[in-house]
């Protein structure tokens, strides 16, 4: 066992952990910059948005339809498309809805920045905000439905499923929200907090997710009954699940992608030199972005390494249309790569070139001396438990308010 030295004593390895000891806010402090930061595909148009305010609609070969400029950087907010309009949030606090020739229709003002993605449904556009609010929006009009209030900031992307909105929180809560009314149905706690740069999944009536308390969760939503949760790592979960052929992929923050069998059972991990991102998928290969600057396309059965593509910066969002993946960088550029052999197509470059300042990715976790406590395995699962919302009266302790405003006294 290895042993490290200090002076006249010495302390065995494992007597050390990595101990989270602040709230992880390094996405609010990114900085103007060129960097590509959001990629959407929809019917052969590229919507990516970046970190210099704007965001761009490239056709498939690489060449500029339109751009349209925010007041503020856009990170993490991938744009969605729903009628023909293209959604999205900025750190300006706005949320923007524009005409797909990239005309203002509405913006919506909330109280903080948005940085993950919306969705829609029925109509409707729903968002988080750094004011710890989740927005229900008329899709149309941009007009307020209702809104309710988590007990900490959001980050978390919002997922619709059967009239159902389920999101994450600081609070280290997993919100499922009536999506008509913004009434809480239940909701389910972890460890930490719940931070989402892409959404949920949501697989055969369950849904999956990630928590900086370092575990992969599986919840049965028809009886918010926990079935499982994975180990992930050490620096907590950033990156949603996604599910490819029966296989969930999970990118962790401690460098780690993981493949996982519906039952919670690891198949097998890939390690790269820094976190992973998103993933994308073909008949034979998983394609992964990552920190370190480089885009790995893998073998699927196995987890091997087929090849890489290094650009300059961070790789982040990825989509693959018809063999090329493309795939923007922090280094303020969007690649199209051969997906069969990882050879460079074609480069579209934003608006400025000089890349943001990111803080370092651990700021938030020190080594620290483990105590010696034992904790009983009953006592840990009570930490991951289901809160059900039954009575929705303005007595409520979560209740919705009239006008609008969703009453939540969550301590």
């Amino acid at each position: 066992m290895n042993k490290v030295s200090f002076g006249d004593f010495s302390i065995e390895l494992e007597d050390f952990e990595m101990r989270k000891t602040k709230k992880f806010d390094r996405m609010w402090k990114v900085k103007f910059g060129g960097g590509v930061t959001g990629l959407t595909h929809h019917d052969g148009v590229l919507y990516l948005v970046s970190a210099d305010q704007h965001i761009y609609a490239l056709d498939l070969d690489g060449n500029e339809i339109w751009r349209f400029r925010t007041d503020g950087i856009i990170c993490d907010s991938d744009a969605i498309i729903y009628n023909d309009k293209i959604y999205f949030g900025s750190y300006d606090c706005f949320i923007y809805c524009l005409d797909d020739g990239g005309k203002l229709v509405w913006k919506f003002k909330t109280g903080g920045e948005i940085g993950s993605r919306p969705c829609d449904g029925n109509g409707k556009i729903y968002c988080g905000s750094r004011d710890g609010f989740v927005y229900c929006i008329d899709a149309e009009t941009g007009k307020e439905i209702w809104r309710f209030k988590t007990g900490d900031e959001i980050a978390s992307a919002s997922v619709f499923y059967k009239n159902m909105i389920f999101i994450g929180s600081f609070d280290g809560n997993l919100y499922c929200l009536d999506s008509e009314t913004g009434k809480e149905l239940w909701r389910f706690k972890t460890g930490d907090h719940i931070f989402a740069d892409n959404p949920f999944l949501i697989h055969e009536g369950v849904i999956y997710f990630g928590s900086f308390d370092n575990y992969l969760y599986a919840v049965e939503i028809e009886t918010r009954r926990l079935l499982w949760k994975f180990r992930t790592g050490k620096y907590g979960n950033s990156l949603q699940p996604d599910i490819d052929e029966g296989v969930i992929y999970q990118s962790a923050r401690d460098g780690f992608l993981y493949a996982i069998s519906l039952e919670g059972k690891e198949i097998w991990r890939f390690h790269a030199n820094d976190m992973p991102g998103r993933h994308v998928f073909d008949e034979k290969k998983v394609y992964v972005s990552s920190d370190d600057n480089n885009v790995y396309a893998l073998d699927k059965k196995k987890g091997k390494e087929i090849w890489r593509f290094q650009a300059g910066n961070h790789t982040w969002a990825m989509e693959l249309v018809n063999g090329i993946l493309y795939v923007g960088s922090w280094d303020c550029h969007l690649y199209a790569i051969d997906s069969e052999n990882g050879k460079e197509k074609w480069r579209f470059q934003t608006s400025v070139q000089y890349q943001e300042a990111l803080d370092p990715p651990y700021d938030a976790w020190e080594v620290m001396v483990k105590k010696e406590v034992v904790e009983e395995e009953t006592k840990e699962e009570e930490k991951y438990s289901v809160n059900v919302s039954e009575d929705f009266s303005n007595d409520s302790e979560y209740s919705v308010k009239s006008e609008y405003v969703t009453k939540s006294e969550y301590a």
